[in-house]
């Protein structure tokens, strides 16, 4: 079908981000979408650009889009400034939610701009417009796969408190920025802002797109992950901004620098915003370097300061699993640091509950073994043998699984140690074996004298995980509705899961807390310390809900 738009206002979200609502003549309904659509905008002879649709799915009056005025515009960010209501256009061609149909390659039939939807792709591939010729396929347009999320939800206000979570996959780090963040802020003013972004963004201008959004006390955290997810989408390679805002909270942060030789200290450190924060309701969120070797101490550290009351929450920046460097974010809108080796204390203070989350999915596998011998993450003997000839004889493979180093991490993420905790086991990924003296590097550490477990699962399981990590914040809140959440989930669960189970994973979060936004990010370590658990964790979910 085709019909002829209108656009009913531009709301001007900061100096060079326009926002029009476009709609039917009349107020005829909408095509229905998903979360992480997108339309394409006919603006005038052959200038045709793809911007994603903001705002409530179950909006159907009008579509609203979010685009950043760039100087090296090739028309496209121009044309959306200079619409004026009541603009109107030509043609609308609707399409089917997650395939173009043959209206896709139908140009309009006169002057004028039109709008073109369609569902978002679970492809790195998508129908795009390439020097504006229409139906040419490219996989360079929109960067890493596009996971449809079936949660409905990208934000919800609640007793003037409101949380907002927002996705981008463009390519162009400034436009990605304020794409992500228009989804997540929707013209408000947060308290914080969160961004999670893949390794290879030019970072100083991804952010350049989302300072001009907040206002001047609002504070910007974040760091790179092994992948995100927001806004009804997750993502190998893009963006995500999770914010919130509203009466009743307060944030407060702390950064501790080159932590790496000092990691207790750093803890400690990071921890000292709290006493900015003076809420009946705290938590202590820290976002630290993934590659700071004993995590655990940071975790410490922090505990020193936070006490058994106050739940320790967060997650270690990634890098996609190369080990390479991590980066770490901090700062307002008049800049924002790009940090390694540095751990972010944010101090949450809240009016109403917080719930913490912890899941793993994990069960045991055979008898159980006494770590004899061990030093933080390496361990050299499991029951009196060294520990990596045990961990092969358990996997029932032999020395030749060493010869091949990616065979052999891919056995250790299926297989990782489980340590016999109060509250359950806490579980450690099996990095590498050293042959040298058949020793085991783990990425945290393992006690002397603890009982441990090679652990096994399967992907019903360490999905289901993910909605228990929710289901539990929510249940933590005392009855009261929660108003969206924070996810810290291991990069290596995705692995373990595979890209076919990443979307199951987040359909079943959403299950487990309907019509409630959230976001987070892959990480490199997962931090929880509630109810006496131990505060470092892998191959976890941990979970932060507030209302």
């Amino acid at each position: 079908m085709t019909i002829d738009p209108v656009v009913l206002e531009v709301d001007r979200a900061a100096d060079d981000v326009a926002a029009p609502r476009l709609a039917r003549p009349g107020g005829a309904g909408l095509p229905a979408r998903t979360p992480g659509a997108h339309i394409d905008l006919h603006l005038g002879g052959d200038l045709i650009r793809q911007y994603s649709l903001c705002g409530d799915p179950a909006e159907t009056t009008a579509y609203r889009i979010a685009v950043l005025a760039t100087p090296d515009s090739r028309g496209g960010s121009k044309a959306v400034h200079n619409l004026t209501p009541p603009a109107t256009g030509s043609g609308w061609a609707a399409l089917t939610k997650d395939k173009r149909s043959s209206a896709r390659n139908q140009r309009p039939a006169a002057s004028g701009w039109c709008i073109e939807t369609a569902g978002s792709s679970c492809s790195g591939v998508r129908r795009c417009r390439k020097d504006n010729r229409p139906g040419e396929a490219t996989s360079n347009l929109r960067s890493g796969p596009r996971v449809p999320i079936r949660c409905g939800m990208d934000r919800v206000d609640l007793d003037g408190r409101w949380f907002g979570s927002g996705h981008s996959t463009l390519t162009d780090p400034a436009s990605a920025g304020a794409e992500a963040a228009g989804a997540a802020l929707d013209g408000r003013t947060p308290v914080v802002v969160f961004v999670f972004c893949s390794i290879g963004y030019q970072v100083p201008e991804l952010f350049d797109g989302i300072r001009e959004m907040i206002g001047p006390d609002t504070v910007i955290v974040g760091c790179t992950t092994s992948g995100q997810l927001g806004g009804g989408a997750v993502s190998r390679d893009g963006v995500a901004v999770t914010a919130w805002g509203g009466n009743g909270f307060a944030v407060r942060t702390h950064v501790s620098r080159n932590v790496s030789d000092r990691l207790r200290d750093a803890g400690v450190e990071a921890a000292s915003s709290l006493g900015a924060v003076d809420q009946p309701h705290r938590a202590l969120l820290m976002l630290c370097d993934g590659l700071t070797g004993n995590q655990h101490e940071i975790v410490r550290g922090a505990f020193s300061v936070a006490g058994a009351v106050v739940p320790l929450v967060g997650g270690c920046a990634g890098d996609h699993l190369t080990y390479v460097r991590t980066y770490q974010f901090h700062g307002n809108r008049d800049g924002v640091e790009i940090l390694s080796d540095a751990a972010v204390g944010i101090a949450i203070g809240s009016d109403s509950p917080l719930g913490v989350g912890i899941a793993h999915g994990w069960r045991k596998q055979g008898d159980a073994m006494i770590v004899t011998s061990s030093r933080e993450g390496r361990v050299h003997e499991l029951d009196g043998e060294p520990a990596l000839d045990v961990f092969l004889r358990r996997l029932g493979a032999d020395e030749t699984l060493l010869d091949d180093e990616a065979a052999f991490r891919q056995a250790a993420f299926l297989h990782p140690l489980g340590l016999s905790r109060r509250t359950g086991e806490d579980i450690r990924v099996i990095h590498s074996g050293d042959r040298s003296d058949r020793s085991l590097i783990c990425l945290a550490d393992v006690p002397q004298g603890a009982l441990a477990w090679v652990m096994e699962s399967d992907t019903d399981g360490l999905t289901d995980a993910a909605g228990q990590a929710a289901e539990q914040a929510a249940d933590a809140l005392g009855g009261r509705q929660a108003l969206g959440t924070m996810v810290f989930d291991c990069a290596a669960r995705r692995i373990a899961i595979g890209e076919d189970g990443v979307g199951p994973e987040h359909d079943v979060i959403a299950k487990a807390i309907p019509n409630v936004p959230f976001g987070g990010f892959y990480t490199n370590g997962e931090i929880a310390r509630v109810r006496g658990a131990l505060g470092m964790h892998h191959f976890t979910v941990v979970t932060l809900a507030l209302s």
